[in-house]
Parts: structure tokens; C-alpha cells; sequence
């Protein structure tokens, strides 16, 4: 059931890619929010932290950004898919019962 469950959400939805989205562009910024804490603190107290706080912000924030990266690709290759699906139009005019003018200026 478990599976199933995963194959209608996956597979009818786009939601799972923004939610990536809005993921990584989150850890993108803490990312940064880190490094400038460190940065400030560095220019407060001028001692030099260990070297693996520094570390892990430029590793958190390239791997936010690559991850960013694959969902922005994600997205569009979930819209290509869509696109692909050849669903007609029409269906949306015959169920609101306008015409094809009026439909143009609904969506």
C-alpha cells in the first residue's frame, strides 16, 4: 500500500519538486546565515575558529545549491511530462459549457 501511495503521489503531482525547492533554497540560506555568523564573529572576537565550522558552511551551501539545481531541472522535466501526457483542452471548455473566445480568457 505503501508503494502505491507513492506512485499517485509521483506520479500526478509536481508538489514532491517544490517542496524540494523550497527545501534547498532553505538550506541555501541558512548555509549563508551561517557563514556570515561566522564571518561576524571572526571580525568581533578575532580569533579563528576550527576549521571544520567554515567547512561545513561552504559543503552545506554547495550542496543546497546543487540541490537546487536538480530540482529546478526536476521541475521542468515534470512540466516536459505533463506536456507530454497530450491531455486535450477541450474538456475544461465542454464541462464550464463556454466557447472557445471565452475560454481563452479564463486560463
Amino acid at each position: 500500500m505503501l508503494r502505491l501511495a507513492a506512485d499517485s503521489t509521483l506520479s500526478f503531482s509536481a508538489k514532491p519538486l517544490q517542496i524540494l525547492i523550497w527545501l534547498a533554497g532553505g538550506a541555501c540560506l541558512f548555509s549563508l546565515i551561517f557563514a556570515a555568523y561566522l564571518v561576524a564573529r571572526l571580525a568581533v572576537t578575532g580569533s579563528v575558529l576550527s576549521g571544520w565550522l567554515a567547512t561545513m558552511a561552504v559543503v552545506t551551501f554547495f550542496g543546497s545549491a546543487i540541490l537546487l539545481g536538480l530540482a529546478i531541472i526536476g521541475q521542468y522535466l515534470g512540466r516536459i511530462f505533463e506536456q507530454q501526457k497530450g491531455r486535450p483542452l477541450y474538456v475544461l471548455r465542454e464541462t464550464l459549457g463556454t466557447s472557445v473566445g471565452e475560454a481563452k480568457h479564463l486560463g
